[in-house]
Formats: structure tokens, sequence, C-alpha cells
């Protein structure tokens, strides 16, 4: 009985096979002029925008649900809440103005 050793019984793989930066180029270099004539046709950029146009509605459609449950529930939504900081922030401004000699139309000096 014949024993073989364990590098006779190796298998050689090629290089894509082993290192995974060869094989994504490898694959990139198959795929990407496929992918790009895809890309470049009318069907696909109207798909697009309709995919975008959906998207930007359940978008829209979720934020209008969720501020009327917390308009329902008595809650400040966050566009109040951006409202209410935005306004104590120029009030702020228009304090350090008065105390500063200025008026609320003239930088402070």
């Amino acid at each position: 009985m014949t024993f073989t050793t364990p590098n006779a019984m190796a298998l050689k793989l090629p290089d894509w096979a082993t290192d995974w930066k060869v094989a994504f180029f490898a694959a990139e270099r198959r795929l990407s002029p496929r992918l790009e004539q895809a890309i470049r046709t009318d069907a696909f950029l109207d798909a697009m925008t309709v995919a975008n146009s959906l998207s930007r509605l359940a978008q829209r459609s979720a934020d209008g649900a969720r501020y009327s449950i917390a308009d329902a529930l008595g809650l400040p939504t966050s566009r109040q809440v951006a409202d209410l900081q935005r306004s104590m922030d120029q009030l702020v401004d228009a304090q350090q103005s008065a105390r500063a000699g200025g008026d609320d139309n003239t930088p402070p000096r």
C-alpha cells in the first residue's frame, strides 16, 4: 500500500479563488459592461424615478401619520420642538442685543 504526501493531494486553486481582490476585480471586469449597459437605459432611469417617488411618498405618509398620532396624544412633534428652540434662540439674541445697547434691528457693536 502506497501513501501519498499531503502536498501531492493538495488541490491547486486559481488565483481568483484564494485572493478576494483578484476575485472582486475578475467579477467586476466581467459584470461592469453589462451593468453599465443596463443602467444607461430609459427603462432603468424610469424605474429609479418611480422608486424614488414612492420612497418619498411613503416617508411623507409615515411622517404625517406620526405627527397626527403625536397631535392626538397632545405630544409635541419634532417640527414643533425645532420651532420652539428657534424662537427661544431668537429671544435670547434679542435680550443680549438689548443689554448691549442695541435694538432688535441693529447688530451689537
